[in-house]
C-alpha cells in the first residue's frame, strides 16, 4: 500500500518515493554545507536534509526529479522533517504523476461558474466586454482552471489561481460597499486581471513549475501583454480606462522591490494591492498550519516569523 506524507509520524524509518519540489545547498552553523530538499506528494510536502558528502549532490537531484529516499523522520520545532541516509533516482515511467500533483481541493468547473457569477456584477459595458474576451479564450481558461496562484507560497494547488481571484473579487465587492468612493467596476476588473499572466507563467511538469517565459519575463509583464491583446479586440475602448487597468496590473505588488515597476497611485490600485496581499498572506497562514504537528501551536518560518495557531 502506497504511503503518503500525511501518513508520516515522527521518529520512523522511511523508504518512499518523493517528488523534489525544491533544492538548495545551505551552510551549516558549524561550517561546511548540507543539501536541503523539499519533498512532495499529493498530500503535502516536508523538509529533508543530507548532511554529509554534499559535493556528490552539486548537480543532482534537480527540482522536478522523482527520488527514492531512505532515512528517518524527526520532529524539529513541532514539524516533521526527514534526515536522508540514501537517495536514488526514479524514472518518470515508474511513477503515477497523479500521486505527486497536489490534491484537487475544489471542482474547477464549479469555481469557473462562480467566477462568471461575480463578473456579472461588473456594469461598465467596456469592462464587461473585456472580461468576456478573457473568458471565451479556451486556452487561457483551461490554464486558469489548472494552475496554482504560486508554486509554493500561497494557493499552491490545482485551481489555486482561480480560488485566489474569486476570493479577491469577493473582497473587492465588500470593500466597495464600505468605501463607496472606490470604483467597483474597475476594482473587480483589476482583481480579475491582476495575476492573469500566471496562466502562462506557471505550468505542470513533474509538479508545478515556471515556464521559460515565466522565468524570463514574469507574470506582470505577461499579464500586460495579454491585457493589451484583449483590449485591442474591443472597439473604442476608452484610453483612460485602459491606463487605469494597466496601472493596476503593474502596481499590484505594491513595492518596487517586490517586482512592481510602479507604486499604486490610484485609490483602486491601492485597495487592490492591500486586499491581494491580505488574501495571499491568510492563504499562506492556512497552508502552513495544515502541516503543523498536533504537538505545537506554532507554524514553521514564514514571512520572517512564526505564526501562532488560533
Amino acid at each position: 500500500m502506497l504511503k503518503y506524507i500525511k501518513d508520516l509520524k515522527a521518529t520512523e524509518k522511511i523508504d518512499m518515493i518523493f517528488l523534489i519540489s525544491q533544492r538548495e545547498i545551505k551552510p551549516k552553523k558549524d561550517g561546511g554545507e548540507y543539501l536541503f530538499l523539499k519533498l512532495s506528494d499529493k498530500t503535502g510536502s516536508l523538509n529533508a536534509q543530507i548532511w554529509d558528502n554534499v559535493i556528490k549532490y552539486v548537480d543532482w537531484p534537480k527540482k522536478g526529479d522523482y527520488c527514492r529516499i531512505k532515512g528517518a523522520t524527526r520532529l524539529y520545532k513541532g514539524i516533521i522533517q526527514v534526515t536522508i541516509n540514501e537517495i536514488t533516482a526514479v524514472g518518470k515511467s515508474e511513477v503515477n504523476p497523479e500521486d505527486y500533483l497536489p490534491e484537487q481541493k475544489f471542482n474547477s468547473d464549479e469555481l469557473f461558474l462562480k467566477l462568471r457569477e461575480i463578473t456579472n456584477f461588473i456594469n461598465d459595458p467596456h469592462l464587461k466586454s473585456l472580461v468576456e474576451e478573457f473568458l471565451k479564450d479556451p486556452k487561457l481558461t483551461a490554464n486558469l482552471k489548472l494552475v496554482p496562484a504560486a508554486s509554493k507560497n500561497h494557493h499552491a494547488y490545482p485551481s489555486g489561481l482561480l480560488v485566489h481571484i474569486i476570493s479577491l473579487m469577493n473582497a473587492c465587492m465588500q470593500i466597495s460597499n464600505v468605501y463607496p468612493e472606490l470604483n467597483k467596476d474597475i476594482l473587480l476588473t483589476g482583481a480579475f486581471l491582476h495575476d492573469i499572466g500566471k496562466t502562462e507563467e506557471l505550468t505542470y511538469d513533474s509538479g508545478f513549475t515556471y515556464t521559460d517565459t515565466g522565468e524570463l519575463i514574469g507574470h506582470i509583464a505577461i499579464g500586460m501583454r495579454i491585457l493589451e491583446e484583449k483590449i485591442a479586440k474591443i472597439t473604442d475602448f476608452p484610453a483612460g480606462l485602459k491606463t487605469q487597468l494597466v496601472h493596476i496590473v503593474l502596481s499590484h505588488h505594491g513595492n518596487l522591490e517586490f517586482g512592481s515597476p510602479v507604486l499604486p497611485k490610484t485609490k483602486e490600485a491601492l485597495a487592490l494591492h492591500f486586499l491581494d496581499n491580505l488574501d495571499a498572506k491568510l492563504a499562506s497562514y492556512k497552508q502552513s498550519m495544515e502541516t503543523v504537528s498536533a504537538n505545537t501551536n506554532w507554524s514553521g518560518w514564514m514571512s520572517d516569523r512564526k505564526f501562532f495557531k488560533t
